[in-house]
């Protein structure tokens, strides 16, 4: 009997820890970049825009967290809807992987942004595509920020989420047909 209740204490302690974590909200912010290395995060929403079709994201590692622990399948990133009513989900198409690409910014929530590389910690690269993200913005204006949010979880459960922002380039309203954004030739570029 003594030997059980080390296991059983163990077994106890988890499961108090999981319904703690859920009773308090559970979730916990990352690091996101959109366009890693890239600042600001423009978006080319014209038609005519000679654009990869591909949006390159990284969930960035820290000396307090390691990226290893995500569930790469859990992973969506989440567009803000009209008037925040209603959000749509993007989930990612492949590619990417576990490599160190970028520095985590300060203060992710005010629209900071930097254009520093690799910090020493692994990052998670993932791969989300652009069409459905712009077809999921509907009308934009020149100048415009957008937030996007990065959700999923780690191996444990344990929810997560982080932010990052795009910017559309000033070029006045414009509403994106995603059959047409990013597969066109022209002279500009994202």
């Amino acid at each position: 009997m003594p030997r059980l209740v080390a296991p059983s204490f163990l077994v106890v302690f988890v499961l108090l820890a999981a319904v703690g974590r859920a009773l308090a909200g559970g979730s916990f912010d990352v690091s996101f970049d959109i366009k890693p290395t890239s600042c600001p995060n423009p978006v080319n929403v014209q038609d005519g825009a000679l654009l990869q079709p591909v949006l390159p994201t990284a969930i960035l590692g820290t000396a307090d967290f390691s990226v290893g622990s995500i569930v790469p399948s859990s992973l969506v990133i989440v567009v803000p809807g009209g008037g925040g009513f209603s959000e749509t989900l993007i989930y990612p198409i492949g590619g990417g992987g576990i490599e160190d690409v970028a520095t985590p910014v300060v203060d992710p929530v005010g629209c900071e942004c930097t254009d520093e590389g690799p910090d020493g910690y692994d990052d998670l690269t993932v791969h989300f595509d652009r069409d459905e993200i712009i077809a999921a913005l509907g009308e934009v204006s020149g100048g415009q920020y957008i937030q996007l949010c990065i959700r999923g979880s780690l191996v444990d459960g344990t929810p997560f989420e982080g932010w990052d922002w795009r910017v559309i380039p000033p070029v006045g309203p414009v509403s994106v047909e995603a059959q047409t954004w990013g597969r066109v030739k022209s002279s500009h570029r994202d």
